[in-house]
């Protein structure tokens, strides 16, 4: 399904390219960080010496740059399409119920980290000096590092590829874009992440508001 969406939009790019004005973009963005209202997911609820709280705590600010390519289409339509790059930091929680000679400390804070590159493809509709876009984006891990795997038992089978949709609303000044935008995961945190095949994944879908600014090359 993800290649399909990746042919699709490159096939789309050759074909307009042909007849439709294009125009190139420096984009950079902040995100800030936030700290998730989840509810914790109970583990080794069967082993007691080993049972413990998981549950994200904090995601940290994350920053973007990247370039983007706009495909003008008929009045007041276009296409837009980009690659970015991101880091993307957060910290888990794991909390022990009962303390042994092992396990001295209940409370411990797990930092990950995630490098992403990001392809994003918006329909998009001018409304004088604004604009509205909608699409999908692909989320490619290029390097991936979390201290949950110095757990015992841990393992991840965590798709380097992921999907999402995106949304946002831009004022265009003399070829600068000032915008906003709201994008989320179709997958949720701690999916394909489990400790004694017990799944790690809570209630919580990948999501943030991002600050952008885009600059006509």
């Amino acid at each position: 399904m993800k290649k399909i969406y990746i042919s699709l939009a490159i096939g789309f790019v050759f074909i307009t390219c042909g007849f439709s004005q294009i125009t190139f973009n420096v984009a950079l963005g902040i995100s800030p960080g936030y700290h998730p209202g989840t509810v914790g997911l109970l583990v080794n609820k069967e082993k007691p010496d080993e049972e413990f709280m998981f549950n994200m705590t904090e995601v940290k600010v994350q920053y973007f740059a990247g370039m983007n390519a706009r495909l003008e289409l008929t009045e007041p339509f276009f296409v837009e399409f980009g690659l970015n790059y991101s880091k993307r930091s957060m910290n888990y929680q794991v909390e022990y119920s009962l303390l042994n000679d092992d396990q001295t400390i209940s409370q411990h804070q797990m930092k990950e980290s995630d490098h992403i590159l990001t392809v994003p493809v918006n329909l998009g509709v001018k409304i004088r000096a604004f604009d509205v876009v909608t699409g999908l984006r692909v989320f490619r891990s290029i390097g991936f590092i979390s201290e949950l795997d110095h757990m015992t038992a841990y393992k991840s089978n965590q798709n380097l590829f992921r999907i999402g949709w995106q949304g946002g609303i831009g004022y265009n000044l003399s070829g600068t874009r000032v915008g906003i935008e709201f994008d989320s995961q179709f997958s949720r945190v701690g999916n394909g992440k489990s400790i004694n095949n017990h799944s790690l994944e809570l209630m919580n879908i990948p999501s943030q508001f991002t600050f952008t600014i885009q600059r006509t090359l």
